[in-house]
């Protein structure tokens, strides 16, 4: 279907909206004014019906008081066949005091009838009828009741002549509204089907360089202004955004570039450091033991030769080659976290902490300490690193402890996220009486060779916590730390108990 007849079609579906919406508004509003009418005119009818009717059953009564006073039906027969000039009288009846029927009138044709029982005075409406009582009273005494039946067919008559005029008249208001709706439709309908097409090709192409043709200064020249001028905006506001697209796009590709060079950079230094610190410690090693090795025979040899002086000096010598071995074992464990890697595997933490403590046996026995573990949970580990990270945090709860009570340790855990899930994660927390530490210093602990307190005071480098924080972040988990002073501290090991993802050796 070629571009004219699709947007014909389009046109013309517009315009038949158009107009069935102003036929059927124009349509309804005279339909909602005809049917108010008719209701009017139907409860005026009503009205005046039972007013003409309740008149009626007056005289009637009237006329018949004297029919019952002195007991004569024939006569009273005679007043209500009067009735027979009334067309919408269907029947009427005529009760004594003790409401049995006197006399009754049927009107010829219409259907047969059992007087009804006798009713207070009052109009009664049925369906299709309307019943009127009302008391016969001489020199102001009831001396009976007269009943009257009356039709409705000529309301339902008119009703419906109503109907059919208010038919026709709807009939020809919507063919004159058809007809002027069919003239000046094209002045509404035109800009709107024009809007419509430009606003599908902006939809279909992207093309926000086309224009609505004005062709009016009303309301509808308004929408096409401003219709107008909405795409001259998107069209400025893309061409502003392509620019700044293209801009970011260079900036994000220079950027990526140095990031690049200096996650390489990073990377090369990292391993060159690894390198270094292995190598020199390695290195180290040996004049060390000659130190340490040469010193103990001058001490054995020589000490006494050496004077109270020469032997201080001798044994500074040998403590300061013993604290730079530690230094150096401490660089070596802290290049192994990532040079000596081993394979994830299954891991128990239960027989991991029964293996420090058979270890540590000696030192738990003189300091006379307490631990007790919680049931641990199984994960994916590098066991021998697991080991190493539980004696480092172990043996800190036994070495800073407070020297007038004994060392009670606790190790408890508890499932944090993912019950059951391959992405379970587990909280470790290893909690002590120690001495405990500075909350400003939860941070500082975990770097290399950073101590709290003198070396004369506490062995060790510094380097331990060190140690124990990159496994764990090896491992995809975090350790973190709190405490206060003389009240001992807590450390919190957060691990995964699967490895998604992770090769045998990364980081």
């Amino acid at each position: 279907m070629g571009g004219g007849a699709m947007s014909g079609f389009r046109d013309l579906t517009i315009r038949r909206k158009l107009t069935v919406f102003v036929v059927l508004a124009c349509t309804l509003a005279l339909l909602l004014t005809i049917t108010g009418f008719g209701a009017y005119e139907a409860w005026s009818f009503r009205r005046n019906s039972a007013r003409q009717l309740n008149t009626l059953s007056a005289v009637i009564g009237s006329n018949s008081a004297a029919s019952l006073t002195f007991n004569d039906p024939k006569t009273a027969e005679e007043t209500l066949s009067a009735l027979r000039h009334e067309v919408d009288i269907d029947a009427a009846c005529l009760y004594d005091k003790e409401g049995r029927a006197f006399a009754t009138y049927r009107r010829r044709g219409a259907p047969e009838f059992d007087p009804p029982a006798k009713k207070p005075p009052g109009l009664y409406f049925g369906a299709g009828y309307i019943d009127s009582f009302e008391e016969v009273l001489l020199a102001k005494e009831t001396v009976g009741v007269v009943w009257v039946r009356a039709n409705t067919r000529r309301l339902w008559s008119r009703l419906a002549q109503y109907a059919g005029i208010a038919a026709v008249i709807a009939l020809v208001s919507s063919l004159a509204t058809l007809l002027l709706t069919a003239r000046f439709q094209r002045l509404i309908s035109g800009p709107i089907v024009q809007l419509a097409e430009k606003a599908r090709h902006v939809s279909e192409h992207q093309d926000y360089s086309v224009r609505a043709e004005k062709r009016s200064e009303d309301e509808l020249g308004v929408l096409v202004d401003t219709f107008n001028q909405m795409l001259g905006q998107i069209e400025l506001r893309n061409a502003e955004l392509e620019e700044a697209r293209n801009e970011l796009e260079d900036r994000v590709e220079s950027r990526t570039a140095e990031l690049a060079r200096a996650v390489a950079n990073l990377e090369r230094s990292n391993q060159e450091l690894e390198r270094f610190a292995y190598v020199a410690s390695h290195d180290l090693q040996e004049p060390l033991r000659k130190v340490k090795t040469f010193g103990d025979r001058i001490r054995d040899k020589y000490g006494e030769g050496l004077g109270e002086r020469g032997q201080d000096y001798l044994a500074r010598m040998q403590d300061a080659a013993t604290r730079m071995q530690h230094l150096i074992n401490g660089l070596l464990d802290y290049s192994r976290v990532t040079t000596k890697a081993q394979p994830f595997g299954e891991v128990d933490l239960n027989e991991t902490v029964r293996g420090v403590l058979s270890d540590l046996e000696v030192t738990v026995a003189r300091e006379r300490a307490w631990v007790d573990a919680d049931t641990l949970p199984s994960i994916e580990a590098d066991g021998l690193q697991m080991r190493q990270l539980f004696q480092n945090l172990l043996g800190n709860a036994l070495k800073y402890r407070k020297p007038e009570c004994a060392p009670v340790i606790n190790i408890s855990s508890e499932l944090i996220e993912g019950a059951g899930g391959s992405n379970a994660r587990f909280r470790i927390t290893i909690a002590d009486n120690g001495i405990g530490f500075e909350p400003e210093y939860a941070e500082r602990i975990f770097g290399v060779f950073q101590r709290l307190h003198g070396r004369g005071e506490y062995s060790g480098a510094g380097i331990g916590l060190s140690v124990c924080r990159k496994i764990v972040e090896r491992h995809g988990g975090s350790l973190t730390a709190e405490g206060l002073p003389g009240e001992g501290s807590r450390f919190h090991i957060e691990l995964p108990v699967k490895q998604p993802g992770r090769s045998a050796s990364s980081d």
